[in-house]
């Protein structure tokens, strides 16, 4: 891509990235849920909680869970049920099921013997919940889950557009939102701008302060990531197996995405970046994964046309 062609593209980006808004996730993580603690003594509620919190949290955010919790100890009486009814959220120990007389459909049960196990299926539940980035800065257990899946959805957001846009299908309804009329023609501006909406909710649902100024290095970063996805993929062709034109686009923007998701999360998660080499093998190991997967979209987007039929992969976005 010739300097002015990627000037167009940068002021392009630019453009598209300030319709976004950080404060929308900023405000999911900040909304305020009642999640009800049930054991059969005081020790399992306290692991629960502990669990919850997970490794060294800070005073701020143990007094913000503390207002949002309420511990029950079987059994428990016809006023406490009515609160636990009123709960947002509830989790229970195994020995402390038959307490309840019916199990609410927001009651999780974590056992404190297990907690790995019951956070990891816990948070599968939980994804779909109205409060999930607030689930995940209010209990830092539930940041890598959720985090992960955060980064996967945007993933197959972007996949699906270069994909549907390249085949000339039409856009999913989901996307549309997303998609400046100005910009929609562009892979790499859409791309982009949607790693960066990724960024703002990666930052609401680790705890970090999110927006333009307070994220300026991530997103310089992922600016200047946008333009190196390419040739960074044509350095594994040769081992990896891809048919050309959308499907090799395709594969760049899911080995893209997941290895800047990965590297935010890293950084959020650890306090320091991945080195570039890190981030090359990250993306070398996703595209690796991505090919099968961009063939078979590309297979329902347009059932009729075989990956093998697309362009060879040559001329840019």
């Amino acid at each position: 891509m010739r300097d002015s062609d990627k000037t167009r593209t940068v002021k392009s980006i630019l453009r598209s990235v300030r319709d976004l808004n950080p404060d929308i996730s900023e405000r999911e993580a900040e909304r305020l849920f009642v999640t009800a603690l049930i054991g059969s003594t005081p020790e399992e509620i306290s692991a629960i909680r502990s669990h919850l919190m997970g490794q060294n949290p800070g005073p701020e955010e143990l007094e913000k869970a503390a207002g949002m919790i309420r511990a029950y100890l079987t059994p428990i009486d016809q006023v406490q049920l009515n609160a636990i009814a009123r709960a947002d959220i509830v989790f229970v120990t195994p020995g402390a099921q038959g307490a309840l007389a019916t199990r609410p459909r927001k009651a999780y049960v974590f056992d404190p013997n297990h907690p790995e196990d019951s956070i990891k299926r816990i948070a599968g539940e939980l994804w779909a919940h109205d409060y999930r980035l607030s689930i995940a800065r209010h209990f830092p257990a539930f940041r890598q889950d959720f985090g992960r899946r955060i980064v996967q959805q945007i993933t197959l957001e972007n996949t699906f557009f270069v994909v549907a846009t390249g085949l000339g299908t039409v856009v999913p309804n989901i996307l549309a939102p997303l998609i400046g009329v100005a910009e929609a023609v562009s892979d790499t501006v859409f791309l982009t701008a949607n790693q960066i909406r990724m960024l703002f909710m990666l930052g609401a649902a680790f705890g970090i302060k999110t927006g333009y100024r307070a994220q300026w290095k991530e997103i310089s970063s992922i600016l200047g990531a946008a333009f190196g996805w390419r040739s960074l993929a044509r350095s594994v062709v040769s081992v990896v197996p891809f048919g050309g034109g959308v499907v090799f686009k395709g594969n760049i923007a899911y080995a893209g995405t997941m290895a800047v998701g990965h590297g935010i999360i890293f950084l959020y998660a650890n306090g320091q970046r991945m080195t570039r080499q890190e981030i090359a093998l990250e993306f070398k190991r996703y595209y690796s994964e991505a090919v099968e997967f961009v063939r078979s979209v590309a297979g329902r987007l347009r059932p009729s046309a075989s990956a093998a039929e697309e362009s060879e992969p040559g001329s840019d976005s």
